[in-house]
Order: C-alpha cells, then structure tokens, then sequence
C-alpha cells in the first residue's frame, strides 16, 4: 500500500509536471503584414481592409488561428487634403464595413467593433509620406478573416443608424495591384474597377497571445498541490 501511494503521488506530480512545462512558452510569435506596392498617389479614403495572415511575413503554417493586434501604420499622403477636422483622429476596427459606388457609408453594412486604437492622431499636421501610427490594446483577430479599419474622431462605435464619427482622409495609395488581404474604401467612390479598387500603403504588426509565465507557474503549482490532495 505504501509502495501503491508513492507510484500514485509521483505520476501525479509528473503530470502536473508536464502541464506546467506546457503552459509556458518559449517566445511569443510576432509577425507583420505589408504593403508592398504604392505608387506615391493620394486619394482620401475611409480606411482599408486588411486580412492580417496574407502578406506576413511569417509563413502562414505557423501563424495561429488568432494573433493579438499591436500595431497599424498607414502612409500619409497630402497633409490636410480631405482633412479637415481630423485634429484627432482614432482608428477602428470592424468585422463588416462597405461603401457605395460613389464613396458614401454604407450603413447596413457596419459590423461589429472589434478594436479602436488606445491613441489619437492629428492628421492635419503629419508630413505626407510617413507613417500614421495607431496603437491597440491587443483584441484578438481571427486568421484568415478579412477586418476593416475605419478612422473616426471618437471611440465610440458607429452603427447603421449613426455612423456620422467615421472620417476620411488622405492616404497614400497602391496602383492597379490590390492587396490581396483587402481593399481601400475610397471617398471619391468609383476609381475605375470598384468602389475599393486601390489599397492603402499599410504595416500591421501582430503578436500570438500567450500566458504571462507568473500564470503559467501558479496554474502548475495549483495542478501539483490538486493531484498531491486527491493522492
């Protein structure tokens, strides 16, 4: 019986050994995707679609089901063209979001919010040709899903029956190659093949959400004390 009780409490342990092992990662994975052809020209534009596994920069087998948003930067094109009013600017994330042939929201097709960035932007006064940088509290975005990012001048979501917070302005955008993740939503509607028939110069970068390791250990010391106790 003796012999019987310490077999038991050392598989036990080993298990709960295991578990703990497990729970903690050795490095996050981080990626980025990109744009990678622009042309230099300018359009306003409400935002862009972006589906963050295609053009990563990591090979798509190794990108979880869902990664962490951190990051998104958009190239500014002509300073205060299509800008006026966007001293502060945030930028949001939907899961549905579409226009007309001639550039205007389309309500019905508002999603749900997803994210909005933790700052602002005054997208009057940046340079033209440099990032416009938007930072976010990590909400999980699901692979090869295609999200939708909206400038606005507040936090608050826009929905069907008011979206008079979502703006455009300015970008920099690609020419006669879209981005296969998405398109750009163009306030001047039609540009020839679609209503979003450019995309923007764009950078997202994500990161697989992980336990912090001061979890993963007080979840294996909590699994040892458990099997020891039911031992």
């Amino acid at each position: 019986m003796l012999i019987d009780g310490i077999r038991e409490r050392g598989a036990a342990f080993a298990l709960a050994f295991i578990l703990l092992v497990a729970a903690i990662p050795a490095q996050a994975l981080t990626m980025q995707t990109v744009q990678f052809t622009s042309g230099g020209g300018a359009d306003p534009v409400w935002g862009q679609s972006i589906t963050l596994n295609v053009g990563a920069t990591v090979a798509d087998a190794l990108i979880p089901p869902t990664m962490a948003l951190e990051f998104v930067g958009f190239r500014t094109g002509d300073p205060g063209v299509g800008s006026p009013g966007r001293s502060s600017v945030y930028l949001h994330v939907y899961d549905g979001f579409g226009i007309t042939p001639g550039g205007a929201i389309d309500g019905s097709a508002i999603g749900n919010l997803v994210g909005v960035s933790t700052n602002a932007l005054n997208l009057e006064v940046l340079a033209p040709g440099t990032d416009a940088s938007w930072f976010f509290g990590l909400p999980l975005l699901a692979k090869d899903t295609p999200y939708f990012y909206v400038m606005a001048n507040t936090i608050s979501a826009a929905t069907a029956a008011d979206f008079s917070n979502l703006v455009y302005s300015s970008m920099e955008v690609g020419v006669a190659n879209p981005h296969a993740g998405g398109q750009a939503f163009h306030e001047t509607g039609d540009l020839g093949s679609g209503p979003a028939s450019e995309d923007l110069f764009f950078r997202v970068v994500s990161s697989s959400p992980i336990p912090e390791p001061g979890t993963a250990l007080l979840m294996g010391l909590g699994l040892a004390m458990l099997a020891l106790r039911r031992t």
